[in-house]
C-alpha cells in the first residue's frame, strides 16, 4: 500500500507506440506494485494466468473478459517490440502525528454527540449567532411599542430565544457533515470553513474509511486544516535516486548518509539479509545432504522459495550473474523486506517464514 502510494504510473510501449488500452496497462500496474522490473515475459504469464483462471470459472464477467485477454496474447505475439517504463518514484509517504480527536470535528455523528471541546467551540459561536438576533428582536419590539403596534409575536421570539441563549448546553441539530458544508454554503467554500474551524479551535475533520460507512462504525480518514497541526515522525521508503543510504556486497558495508532515516536503514538492511542467505545456502548447499541439521534445511528450503519468487533457477545461477544483474533483484527483495517490517505481508506465503526469520 505505501508503496503503491509513492510509486509513479508505468508506461506501456509496443513497437515503440505508447500504448492506450486497459489491459496491459492494468496489468503493468499491478507488477508495478510489486517489481522494479517488468518484461514481456510477466505480462505474457500475467495474461496466459488470467485466460486458465477464466476458463476454469463459472464467473460469465470472467469468461466474458477471455476475449480480450487472447487478444492482448495475439498482439505480443505479432509484436516487435514491446516494453514496460516503470514509473519514477514521484512523493514519499509518511507517518503523522495528528492532532488528538477531541479537537476533530466527525463528520458523521451529531453535533450533540461531538468531542466535548468541539461542542463547546461550536455552542460558543452559535449563542453569540442567538444574542445577536435577540438583540435585533428587542430592538424591533422595542420601535413597535414605541408606535403604539401589537408586539405579542416579538414577545414569543424573545422569550424562546432568551430561553436558548441561557440555556445550559444548546441543542445543536444535524451532523458534523451538515454543518461543515453549510459554513462552506455561507462562506464561500470549503477553504474558508475549514479556516473557520480552525479559529475555532477546532483542528480538521475525521469520517469514517470506505471500509466503516456501511455499519457506521470502525476505522477513519483525516482531514487536517492546518499542517503546522501535523508533525511527521517518520517517512517510508527511498525515493528512487535519493542518496540516502548503500550497500556495498563484497565485505557486506552498509553506509548511512546525511539524510538517511529509519527507511533507510530497514532498507539497506535487507540488502545484506539477502547477501547473507545466499552465501549460507551456497555454504550449506556444498554438505552432504544426510548430515543436515533441520535449522539447515529449513534455510535452503528458504532459499528456494527466495529463487522461485525472483524466476532464478538456483544458487548457482544466482552466483553466474554480476551485481548490476542482481540489482533488481536485490531492490524487490529489499523493497518487500522493508514492507513487511511495517505492515507483517509477506511477498507470498512461501516467504513468510523468511522474512519473519531476518525481522
Amino acid at each position: 500500500y505505501r508503496r503503491a502510494l509513492s510509486r509513479g504510473v508505468p508506461t506501456v510501449k509496443l513497437n515503440g507506440r505508447v500504448v492506450t488500452g486497459t489491459l496491459f496497462n492494468s496489468i503493468a500496474n499491478r507488477l508495478n506494485d510489486a517489481q522494479d522490473k517488468i518484461t514481456e515475459a510477466d505480462v505474457r504469464a500475467e495474461i496466459e494466468r488470467g485466460i486458465a483462471a477464466a476458463d476454469a470459472s463459472e464467473n460469465l464477467l470472467q469468461k466474458a473478459r477471455v476475449k480480450e485477454l487472447r487478444e492482448g496474447l495475439k498482439k505480443l505475439d505479432g509484436a516487435k517490440s514491446f516494453e514496460v517504463v516503470q514509473g519514477q518514484d514521484t512523493g514519499q509517504l509518511y507517518e503523522v502525528e495528528l492532532p488528538e480527536d477531541d479537537v476533530l470535528l466527525d463528520w458523521d455523528k451529531p453535533l450533540s454527540e461531538q468531542p466535548e471541546k468541539v461542542r463547546e467551540a461550536l455552542e460558543t459561536v452559535e449563542r453569540e449567532r442567538l444574542r445577536v438576533i435577540l438583540d435585533q428582536r428587542q430592538a424591533a419590539r422595542d420601535v413597535r411599542l414605541a408606535e403604539g403596534e401589537d408586539t405579542t409575536a416579538l414577545d414569543r421570539q424573545i422569550e424562546i430565544l432568551t430561553e436558548e441563549v441561557n440555556a445550559e448546553r444548546l441543542d445543536l441539530g444535524g451532523t458534523g457533515e451538515r454543518y461543515y458544508k453549510a459554513q462552506s454554503r455561507q462562506r464561500g467554500g470549503d477553504a474558508e470553513a475549514s479556516a473557520y474551524l480552525a479559529n475555532l479551535g477546532i483542528k480538521g475533520i475525521k469520517y469514517l474509511d470506505g471500509g466503516s460507512r456501511s455499519s457506521g462504525d470502525g476505522t477513519h480518514n483525516y482531514v487536517i486544516f492546518s499542517g503546522d497541526d501535523v508533525a511527521i515522525t517518520n517517512q517510508f521508503y527511498q525515493k528512487r535516486g535519493a542518496n540516502r543510504g548503500s550497500f556495498r556486497p563484497a565485505d557486506l558495508t552498509i553506509t548511512l548518509l546525511k539524510d538517511a532515516d529509519l527507511s533507510t536503514f530497514l532498507h539497506e538492511s535487507g540488502h545484506f539479509f539477502l547477501e547473507v542467505q545466499f552465501d549460507l545456502a551456497s555454504r550449506i548447499g556444498a554438505k552432504d545432504p544426510a548430515t543436515l541439521t533441520p535449522g539447515e534445511r529449513e534455510l535452503l528450503a528458504d532459499t528456494s522459495a527466495l529463487l522461485q519468487w525472483f524466476g532464478v533457477p538456483d544458487v548457482a545461477s544466482w552466483y553466474n550473474l554480476d551485481f548490476e544483474e542482481q540489482r533488481s533483484y536485490h531492490e524487490r527483495f529489499a523493497r518487500g523486506f522493508e514492507s513487511y517490517l511495517f505492515e507483517g505481508k509477506a511477498p507470498s506465503i512461501e516467504l513468510h517464514g523468511l522474512f519473519q526469520r531476518f525481522r
